[in-house]
């Protein structure tokens, strides 16, 4: 069973939490109330392979890129193309026009789902904006002409390029943002009208100060746009730049996968301190968690570690165990405090014991929606939840005041 480790500053606290020996568990410190933040759940065992270096769900496909240049279908070889697939792994395009989805994979070079080549310069990053499909290598964008929606084709014939200056550095992504779209580069964000015939577009470096923009960080959202610049993780919407106050920005980390995302969720594989984790943070409530593991996700949430099972990030705990135990806990702070309340949805009836200095206080949830006052003073805490059926717990909270407050 793999360990998942949460560890976040919130003011001038640090808090760590860790639950040993379950399958799913992540908690993540909200102020004063220590709330579940998201873990891993197996959702289908279908991959055999060990090795990819990328991971796509694409119309209900797995897909994997490996190091030798292939991508695999399942268990069974899809499709090879030219150059190191660990340094440029496919991007995937979807075309849509009315409920009909026509999904590629573009890179060094390009195929369809059915494995059929298309005519593509190579690229590196790539999006469908107004119509056209925008690819970029280093700092050259190309442009096609308007997709042919009516026949369910793609016009893949070149239609025109754009480049951005050597100040501004390689081009790392793109975002519909609005009318326009953003071209975000190592070291500046561009803007481009693409409304009409290419001669009619409009091309303008904006006054943002963009420093280090990291390849492979690049998820677009709804409303904004999220990166990684330099140490910090930044979000671009509508020609503003804003630095997300999260405690990323306090880790000595490195990336070591490409970016993906879940509605409003950003999931970014991170090393700190030579272990590896999910980064994972909500654009929704600003929260954060931390899984432990190595693993290559992909947009909906989906995570691969080799072997035959793919997860799923989800913010339910089903542990597949029938006790689950924290560590000691003492929110970082050697003062006496008080545990107020302890919520939890749990899926059966359970136990909840709260440890401390007081010794241990036991409480029975029933199945359902639990909120329980405890009012227990202690220096440090433990939790420990307990059952005779697997444990399903989501939504657990802890609520604590420090001593004067």
């Amino acid at each position: 069973m793999s360990n998942y480790l949460q560890s976040v500053t919130v003011k001038s606290r640090k808090f760590d939490l860790n639950f040993k020996d379950c399958f799913a568990v992540n908690l993540i410190n909200d102020g004063n109330c220590v709330r579940d933040g998201y873990g891993l759940t197996e959702i289908t065992s279908v991959l055999s392979s060990s090795g990819a270096v990328a991971f796509y769900r694409v119309d209900g496909k797995y897909f994997l890129c490996y190091s030798d240049g292939k991508v695999y279908q399942l268990s069974s070889i899809f499709r090879a193309f030219r150059g190191s697939a660990g340094i440029k792994t496919p991007v995937v395009c979807g075309v849509q026009k009315g409920n009909t989805v026509k999904y590629i994979f573009v890179g060094e070079s390009s195929f369809d789902l059915n494995g059929e080549e298309i005519d593509l310069p190579a690229s590196t990053v790539a999006t469908v904006f107004n119509g056209r499909l925008f690819t970029a290598k280093n700092r050259v964008i190309t442009f096609s002409k308007p997709f042919d929606f009516e026949n369910n084709a793609v016009s893949m014939e070149t239609c025109g390029s754009l480049g951005v200056c050597e100040s501004a550095g390689n081009v790392v992504g793109f975002f519909s943002d609005g009318d326009k779209l953003a071209i975000i580069c190592e070291r500046a964000i561009y803007s481009l009208t693409a409304i009409g015939e290419s001669i009619d577009f409009k091309f303008e470096r904006l006054n943002i100060p963009v420093q280090n923009a990291k390849a492979n960080t690049v998820k677009c959202f709804n409303d904004g746009c999220v990166f990684v610049d330099c140490n910090k993780l930044v979000k671009y919407s509508g020609g503003k730049l804003t630095e997300q106050k999260v405690a990323l920005k306090s880790l000595d980390f490195t990336i070591y996968g490409k970016a993906a995302k879940n509605n409003e969720i950003y999931i970014l594989p991170v090393n700190v301190g030579g272990q590896d984790y999910l980064y994972v943070y909500s654009l929704i409530d600003g929260s954060e968690s931390f899984i432990k593991g190595t693993y290559l996700v992909a947009d909906g949430g989906y995570a691969y570690a080799g072997g035959e099972k793919v997860l799923q990030i989800t913010s339910e705990v089903f542990t597949g165990e029938r006790v689950l135990k924290s560590n000691a806990m003492d929110f970082n702070d050697c003062e006496i405090k008080t545990v107020s309340e302890v919520s939890a949805f749990v899926g059966d009836k359970c136990t909840l014991t709260v440890n401390g200095e007081f010794g241990g206080k036991k409480f029975t949830l029933k199945s359902g929606a639990n909120k329980i006052k405890t009012n227990l003073k202690s220096k440090i805490f433990a939790l420990e939840f307990s059952s005779t059926n697997p444990l399903l717990i989501k939504r657990a909270s802890v609520k604590y005041r420090l001593k004067g407050e």
